[in-house]
């Protein structure tokens, strides 16, 4: 059930297929919704929480948030059809400052309190015998604040936003994130991390992934406390940098110029914003 409080809900369309008897079943429905803080501030902040499929956010020259979100259910027959309409549905709720929005469904569990979402589909899957893919487009007031996250089947993709920070998360896909600005904290599993600032960073920023590279474009402007660990693979970048001085007299072996391997920690310009990089396997790339 969604809370309505302070949330205007428009469905605009839903279209329902159905394909064979005997064959697989599909259903498909098109979800709009538009959401309204009930207080505006520059702490506002927009929390979408997907499972599997698509999150795509991009900031507009308006006030409200407009999503829309494509539901889609695959079966083997009618009955696990039916139960997975049911069963898979959207989220709203207001607390605070924060608007969420989530996977509904039997396996997931949503805490207001905390603004945390359990995931466990694994105690489901014998009753189940159906799957599922929501795609989220969702257009945001270029100020405001972001949480995204999904698990599979799709990328994070977040554009034009310039609020106070940015967070996003993908386990089995890339996260992208264009002409964007604020705190950033970053977390791919097992893709890319593809970003373009509008502004650089101005408070502590991480950038995590464990099977993927990242590459990054900042303005030319940028000073930063740069902390790099990786297992496999190196960091390039194109600004000047310079490490301690205990650190030089470490690294006697002459490298490639712009080049960090393994666990350095170095300026950028003057220094001044935290950044850290962690992969495991992959290459980061800083430049302007």
């Amino acid at each position: 059930m969604e809370r309505l409080r302070g949330i205007k809900i428009t469905l605009l369309l839903a279209v329902v297929l159905f394909h064979g008897i005997a064959k697989a079943q599909k259903f498909e429905e098109t979800i709009s919704k538009e959401l309204i803080f009930e207080r505006k501030s520059k702490a506002n902040f927009f929390v979408l929480q997907n499972v599997k499929g698509q999150v795509r956010i991009e900031g507009y020259d308006g006030e409200n948030i407009k999503m829309v979100a494509k539901k889609i259910i695959t079966a083997k027959n009618r009955d696990a059809l039916e139960r997975g309409i049911r069963e898979i549905n959207i989220g709203v709720e207001e607390k605070g400052k924060y608007i969420y929005v989530y996977l509904d469904s039997p396996w997931t569990d949503f805490k207001p309190s905390s603004g945390r979402i359990n995931y466990n589909e694994n105690g489901n899957k014998g009753q189940k015998r159906y799957d599922y893919i929501l795609n989220f487009t969702v257009k945001v007031p270029h100020d405001i604040n972001i949480k995204a996250t999904t698990i599979a089947n799709g990328d994070v993709i977040v554009r034009e936003v310039f609020g106070e920070e940015i967070i996003a998360n993908n386990i089995k896909g890339a996260i992208i994130l264009d002409n964007i600005s604020g705190k950033t904290t970053v977390n791919a599993l097992n893709g890319d991390i593809t970003i373009n600032y509008h502004a650089n960073p101005d408070g502590k920023s991480s950038y995590h992934t464990l099977n993927g590279n990242i590459d990054i474009t900042f303005k030319e402007s940028l000073n930063a406390d740069v902390l790099f660990k990786g297992l496999n693979g190196a960091l390039y970048t194109n600004f000047k940098s310079s490490k301690s001085n205990q650190q030089a007299r470490k690294r006697k072996k002459k490298k490639k110029r712009g080049w960090h391997r393994h666990n350095e920690s170095f300026k950028i310009g003057k220094g001044g914003t935290k950044l850290d990089f962690h992969v495991l396997n992959g290459n980061v790339s800083l430049r302007y």
